[in-house]
């Protein structure tokens, strides 16, 4: 019968070692997950802001677009002329003479 020998401890031994490199793998772990937990809260921020803004624009686009319902309802004659004149400014701008 084979007997077991005690494993030998104390500095510099593969035991310690071994509890080392577990301590600092779990260190190195919790360091990750707090930076990604950062990231994610930041991340989260920025969403809020942007979707803040977004209804902001739309608002602003909604005012400028029912402005010019208004506009376009009390001078319809002004309104065309400036339809024509635009339309034919951009035609002259896009092809290139």
């Amino acid at each position: 019968m084979e007997t077991t020998r005690p494993m030998p401890t104390g500095p510099g031994h593969s035991a310690d070692k071994g509890h080392v490199e577990h301590e600092t793998i779990d260190r190195v772990a919790s360091s990750a997950h707090q930076a990604v937990d950062r990231f994610a809260t930041a991340a989260s921020d920025v969403v809020e802001s942007a979707g803040a803004k977004g209804h902001e624009i739309k608002a602003i686009q909604d005012q400028w677009l029912e402005g010019l319902r208004a506009y376009v309802h009390d001078h319809p004659v002004q309104s065309m002329g400036i339809a024509i004149a635009s339309g034919f400014l951009i035609s002259r701008l896009m092809s290139g003479r």
